[in-house]
Protein backbone atom coordinates (compact mmCIF):
# COMPACT_ATOMS: atom_id res chain seq x y z
CA UNK A 1 0.00 0.00 0.00
CA UNK A 2 1.20 3.52 -0.85
CA UNK A 3 0.95 6.47 1.52
CA UNK A 4 0.69 9.83 -0.26
CA UNK A 5 1.57 12.90 1.81
CA UNK A 6 1.06 15.73 -0.71
CA UNK A 7 -1.78 18.21 -0.97
CA UNK A 8 -3.67 16.31 -3.68
CA UNK A 9 -3.51 12.69 -4.82
CA UNK A 10 -4.65 11.27 -8.16
CA UNK A 11 -3.86 7.67 -7.19
CA UNK A 12 -7.18 6.32 -5.93
CA UNK A 13 -5.52 3.14 -4.66
CA UNK A 14 -3.24 5.07 -2.27
CA UNK A 15 -3.90 6.19 1.28
CA UNK A 16 -3.93 9.99 1.15
CA UNK A 17 -3.08 11.82 4.37
CA UNK A 18 -1.96 15.39 3.48
CA UNK A 19 0.92 16.64 5.60
CA UNK A 20 0.75 20.19 4.24
CA UNK A 21 -1.99 22.79 4.26
CA UNK A 22 -2.11 25.99 2.21
CA UNK A 23 -3.36 29.20 3.79
CA UNK A 24 -3.62 32.66 2.31
CA UNK A 25 -1.98 35.66 3.93
CA UNK A 26 -3.86 37.77 6.46
CA UNK A 27 -2.31 40.83 4.79
CA UNK A 28 -1.37 40.62 1.11
CA UNK A 29 -0.58 44.33 0.69
CA UNK A 30 2.94 43.68 -0.62
CA UNK A 31 1.57 41.19 -3.15
CA UNK A 32 -0.99 43.74 -4.33
CA UNK A 33 1.68 46.42 -4.66
CA UNK A 34 3.85 44.11 -6.77
CA UNK A 35 0.91 43.17 -9.00
CA UNK A 36 0.11 46.85 -9.52
CA UNK A 37 3.69 47.88 -10.31
CA UNK A 38 4.97 45.05 -12.55
CA UNK A 39 5.87 46.20 -16.07
CA UNK A 40 6.28 44.56 -19.46
CA UNK A 41 10.05 44.65 -18.94
CA UNK A 42 9.83 42.35 -15.90
CA UNK A 43 9.73 38.57 -15.62
CA UNK A 44 7.02 36.99 -13.45
CA UNK A 45 8.13 33.55 -12.22
CA UNK A 46 5.39 31.14 -11.14
CA UNK A 47 6.31 27.81 -9.54
CA UNK A 48 2.94 26.36 -8.49
CA UNK A 49 -0.80 26.64 -9.08
CA UNK A 50 -1.20 27.98 -5.53
CA UNK A 51 1.18 30.84 -6.35
CA UNK A 52 -0.94 31.58 -9.41
CA UNK A 53 -4.13 31.58 -7.31
CA UNK A 54 -2.91 34.11 -4.74
CA UNK A 55 -1.09 36.32 -7.25
CA UNK A 56 -4.24 36.48 -9.39
CA UNK A 57 -6.36 37.37 -6.35
CA UNK A 58 -3.97 40.24 -5.62
CA UNK A 59 -4.20 41.34 -9.27
CA UNK A 60 -7.99 41.39 -9.04
CA UNK A 61 -7.94 43.54 -5.91
CA UNK A 62 -5.91 46.28 -7.63
CA UNK A 63 -7.52 45.70 -11.06
CA UNK A 64 -4.12 45.02 -12.64
CA UNK A 65 -3.77 43.26 -16.01
CA UNK A 66 -1.14 40.65 -16.80
CA UNK A 67 2.24 42.28 -17.41
CA UNK A 68 5.74 40.97 -17.97
CA UNK A 69 7.06 37.75 -19.44
CA UNK A 70 5.55 34.89 -17.44
CA UNK A 71 7.67 31.81 -16.74
CA UNK A 72 6.01 28.68 -15.32
CA UNK A 73 7.38 25.55 -13.69
CA UNK A 74 5.33 22.61 -14.93
CA UNK A 75 2.23 22.20 -17.04
CA UNK A 76 -0.12 22.33 -14.01
CA UNK A 77 1.16 25.81 -13.21
CA UNK A 78 0.93 26.80 -16.87
CA UNK A 79 -2.67 25.57 -17.06
CA UNK A 80 -3.61 27.58 -13.96
CA UNK A 81 -2.08 30.68 -15.58
CA UNK A 82 -3.86 30.16 -18.88
CA UNK A 83 -7.20 29.64 -17.13
CA UNK A 84 -6.76 33.10 -15.61
CA UNK A 85 -5.87 34.80 -18.88
CA UNK A 86 -2.06 34.77 -18.95
CA UNK A 87 -0.59 34.40 -22.44
CA UNK A 88 2.78 33.91 -24.13
CA UNK A 89 4.08 31.65 -21.39
CA UNK A 90 7.53 30.16 -21.21
CA UNK A 91 7.41 26.72 -19.54
CA UNK A 92 10.59 25.34 -18.03
CA UNK A 93 11.34 21.99 -19.76
CA UNK A 94 12.70 20.52 -16.52
CA UNK A 95 10.05 20.64 -13.81
CA UNK A 96 12.15 21.63 -10.78
CA UNK A 97 14.27 24.45 -9.37
CA UNK A 98 17.42 23.42 -11.19
CA UNK A 99 15.52 23.35 -14.47
CA UNK A 100 14.33 26.91 -13.90
CA UNK A 101 17.86 28.14 -13.25
CA UNK A 102 19.09 26.41 -16.42
CA UNK A 103 16.26 28.02 -18.41
CA UNK A 104 17.23 31.48 -17.19
CA UNK A 105 20.86 30.73 -17.97
CA UNK A 106 20.22 29.75 -21.60
CA UNK A 107 17.04 31.47 -22.87
CA UNK A 108 17.94 34.78 -24.52
CA UNK A 109 14.40 36.09 -23.99
CA UNK A 110 15.08 36.18 -20.24
CA UNK A 111 18.66 37.38 -19.95
CA UNK A 112 19.48 40.09 -17.40
CA UNK A 113 15.98 41.25 -16.56
CA UNK A 114 14.24 41.91 -13.24
CA UNK A 115 12.45 38.83 -11.83
CA UNK A 116 9.37 39.03 -9.60
CA UNK A 117 9.04 35.75 -7.71
CA UNK A 118 5.95 35.14 -5.51
CA UNK A 119 6.29 31.92 -3.52
CA UNK A 120 5.54 30.00 -0.33
CA UNK A 121 6.63 31.49 2.99
CA UNK A 122 8.94 28.49 3.52
CA UNK A 123 10.32 28.18 -0.01
CA UNK A 124 13.98 27.27 -0.27
CA UNK A 125 16.45 29.93 -1.52
CA UNK A 126 17.75 27.78 -4.40
CA UNK A 127 16.01 29.65 -7.22
CA UNK A 128 16.57 33.26 -6.12
CA UNK A 129 20.18 32.54 -5.14
CA UNK A 130 20.81 30.77 -8.45
CA UNK A 131 19.29 33.59 -10.49
CA UNK A 132 21.26 36.25 -8.64
CA UNK A 133 24.46 34.34 -9.37
CA UNK A 134 23.52 34.59 -13.06
CA UNK A 135 23.21 38.37 -12.79
CA UNK A 136 19.45 38.78 -12.36
CA UNK A 137 17.81 41.05 -9.83
CA UNK A 138 15.15 39.09 -7.96
CA UNK A 139 12.25 40.37 -5.86
CA UNK A 140 10.83 37.57 -3.71
CA UNK A 141 7.34 37.88 -2.25
CA UNK A 142 5.42 35.66 0.15
CA UNK A 143 2.21 34.64 -1.61
CA UNK A 144 0.85 32.07 0.88
CA UNK A 145 1.58 30.02 3.98
CA UNK A 146 2.56 26.34 3.77
CA UNK A 147 1.85 24.80 7.18
CA UNK A 148 1.32 21.42 8.79
CA UNK A 149 -2.38 20.55 9.19
CA UNK A 150 -3.64 21.27 12.70
CA UNK A 151 -4.88 17.71 13.13
CA UNK A 152 -2.88 15.49 10.75
CA UNK A 153 -4.09 11.93 10.43
CA UNK A 154 -1.74 9.16 11.56
CA UNK A 155 -1.91 5.80 9.83
CA UNK A 156 -0.59 2.39 10.84
CA UNK A 157 2.71 2.37 8.97
CA UNK A 158 2.85 -1.43 9.25
CA UNK A 159 0.29 -1.50 6.42
CA UNK A 160 2.38 0.81 4.20
CA UNK A 161 5.02 -0.33 1.70
CA UNK A 162 5.76 2.96 -0.09
CA UNK A 163 5.68 6.57 1.13
CA UNK A 164 5.41 9.39 -1.40
CA UNK A 165 6.77 12.87 -0.58
CA UNK A 166 5.95 15.82 -2.83
CA UNK A 167 8.05 18.54 -1.18
CA UNK A 168 10.69 18.98 1.54
CA UNK A 169 7.97 20.19 3.92
CA UNK A 170 6.06 16.90 3.61
CA UNK A 171 9.23 15.11 4.76
CA UNK A 172 9.74 17.49 7.68
CA UNK A 173 6.11 17.18 8.75
CA UNK A 174 6.23 13.38 8.45
CA UNK A 175 9.18 13.40 10.86
CA UNK A 176 7.24 15.64 13.27
CA UNK A 177 4.29 13.23 13.18
CA UNK A 178 6.04 9.85 13.16
CA UNK A 179 9.44 10.66 14.63
CA UNK A 180 11.56 8.84 12.04
CA UNK A 181 11.74 7.52 8.49
CA UNK A 182 11.17 3.76 8.84
CA UNK A 183 13.94 1.60 7.38
CA UNK A 184 11.56 -0.99 5.91
CA UNK A 185 9.80 1.39 3.49
CA UNK A 186 10.31 2.40 -0.12
CA UNK A 187 10.35 6.17 -0.65
CA UNK A 188 9.30 8.12 -3.72
CA UNK A 189 9.75 11.86 -4.25
CA UNK A 190 8.56 14.52 -6.68
CA UNK A 191 11.48 16.58 -7.96
CA UNK A 192 15.21 16.76 -7.39
CA UNK A 193 14.93 19.17 -4.44
CA UNK A 194 12.63 16.83 -2.51
CA UNK A 195 14.87 13.88 -3.33
CA UNK A 196 17.94 15.72 -2.06
CA UNK A 197 16.13 16.62 1.18
CA UNK A 198 15.04 12.99 1.63
CA UNK A 199 18.60 11.76 1.17
CA UNK A 200 19.80 14.29 3.75
CA UNK A 201 17.23 13.10 6.30
CA UNK A 202 17.98 9.43 5.61
CA UNK A 203 21.67 10.11 6.16
CA UNK A 204 20.88 11.75 9.49
CA UNK A 205 18.77 8.74 10.50
CA UNK A 206 21.51 6.27 9.59
CA UNK A 207 24.07 8.15 11.70
CA UNK A 208 21.99 8.28 14.88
Amino acid sequence: MRLYTGLTCKDQTAIHTPLIEIRGLEDDTLLQQAAASITDHDILLMTSRMTVKYWYEAMQKVKAPWHGQVVAIGHTTAQALQERGAQNLIIAPQDDSYGVIELFRTDERLLHRHVIFPRSAIALPIIPDGLRELGYTVQTLTAYQNVMPEHPKRVDLATIDTIVFTSPSTIDNFLKLYGTLPEDKTYETRGAITQAHLEKQLKKRNHI
